[in-house]
């Protein structure tokens, strides 16, 4: 039978949990990233303390017996939930923070403290001092036998301040939910990418590598699939293919350290690092990494730039394709569909230049008419013998697209152009 229970801890007050505070661990692989909390928040917390109002509880895993850090330290508990509480108190004990300029002490109109740090109040109100260090915190200890009942707590007690996507994923637990933290703990996310990580967008982007590596194509990438592929690793309990999908991912990463920067602003948005991702990983399996540069890279997005330009003077003039890889840039980035558009824009560049957003000549299958882009292909074959009244069941170019794509009309017909453009792409190149 599972163990588990719950206490309250003695001798909590302020002066001796901060006395402690090497011996608590606060930050368990299930918790969030810390830095949440603003001043505002912190300052309040204080105004609390020193006027005697109740803080709400703060939970604390209670370890069997001393346990041992990576880095050497010694630790009795590590915390469930009240990180931010705890950081904020010492932080203020250790002088990061002062009083709010507006404080005001309760008991006595007289006490000016405002605006006050932690050695000021020892200096001229050590009464105020002496209240914050014999505060009591209110810390329930959680003993258990199983890391997936603290996991647990941790998700229920954080339900009142909501967790984000990768925050919650972190705290599922499970053999995937490692192999994100190690993914994200890349020197490739340590230097390379500019977008910041105070509340795990690294392992948002890690996971998303890792179920793309999972997959073996293009796929959603939508916060739903992410959290089953963690569940389903988790109740496998399959560490092996866990371990071999970070092996895998890591070399990918490994080659991108080579091409991109410190803090490079290719990789300033997560969308399109998953993009670079998904170009680099096919470059490596099928042998064109020599075709990638950040030159190369770089003329990509300047080409993009020139043909949004072109489009606001003559959207005739615009390469179509790349308005809609534009499009797709800036919505619905996490659809599979949307994925593979852009991903199979960008390689046709790094293989063939310009030439392959330019210039080239797509042939329809039913009627021969040409065209310059799978998507303006998609949009001729929709537009062109639709249903309407005399033809109930479209032309041709529908019937093609139906048997196609397996599906009827309605299904497809109308604000699909990408995903049509990706099953003629695929089509095309079956010939």
């Amino acid at each position: 039978m599972a163990y588990f229970r719950i206490s309250e801890m003695r001798n909590s007050s302020i002066l001796r949990v901060y006395a402690d505070r090497e011996r608590i661990q606060t930050d368990p692989d299930y918790q969030r990233m810390s830095a949440v909390w603003n001043l505002d928040k912190r300052q309040f917390l204080m105004d609390t303390i020193i006027n005697d109002f109740d803080v709400p509880k703060l939970y604390f895993h209670e370890f069997p017996k001393t346990k041992q850090l990576d880095d050497g330290r010694m630790i009795d508990f590590a915390i469930i939930d009240g990180r931010q509480r705890l950081e904020a108190i010492w932080g203020f004990i250790d002088g990061k923070f002062c009083l709010a300029n507006d404080f005001k002490f309760y008991e006595d109109d007289s006490v000016q403290a405002a605006s006050m740090t932690y050695a000021d109040l020892s200096a001229k109100y050590p009464k105020l001092k002496t209240q914050i260090d014999s505060y009591t915190l209110p810390i329930m200890l959680v003993a258990a036998d199983d890391l997936d009942y603290i996991e647990d707590m941790f998700l229920r007690l954080n339900e009142a301040v909501p967790l984000n996507a990768a925050e919650r994923r972190n705290a599922m637990g499970g053999p995937l939910t490692e192999g994100i933290r190690k993914t994200a703990d890349h020197r490739f996310f340590a230097t390379k990418v500019p977008f910041s990580n105070n509340r795990y967008q690294h392992r948002e982007v890690a996971a998303k590598l890792l179920l793309l590596a999972y997959s073996g194509a293009s796929t959603d990438t939508k916060r739903i699939y992410l959290d089953e592929l963690v569940r389903a690793f988790k109740e496998r309990n399959d560490k092996e293919q866990a371990e071999e999908l970070v092996k895998f991912v890591s070399d990918v990463l490994n080659e991108m350290c080579k091409i991109f920067i410190d803090k490079d602003n290719l990789l300033k948005t997560q969308a399109m690092t998953v993009i670079y991702y998904l170009v680099f990983e096919d470059a490596l399996q099928d042998g064109w990494l020599d075709r990638i540069s950040r030159d190369k890279l770089l003329s990509f997005e300047t080409y993009r730039n020139n043909n949004t330009i072109a489009a606001e003077t003559d959207i005739a003039k615009a390469n179509y394709e790349l308005l809609e890889f534009d499009r797709m840039s800036l919505q619905g980035s996490n659809d599979g569909v949307n994925i593979d558009f852009r991903f199979n824009v960008l390689k046709k560049f790094l293989q063939e230049g310009t030439q392959a957003v330019e210039g080239i000549r797509i042939r329809c299958p039913v009627c021969s008419r040409e065209f310059d882009s799978f998507l303006n292909l998609a949009r001729h074959m929709v537009l062109i013998d639709r249903p309407n009244v005399d033809r109930p069941s479209g032309g041709e170019h529908v019937e093609f697209l139906e048997k196609l794509l397996n599906k009827p009309f309605t299904e497809f017909g109308w604000g699909k152009d990408a995903q049509i453009a990706v099953a003629l792409r695929g089509h095309h190149k079956k010939k």
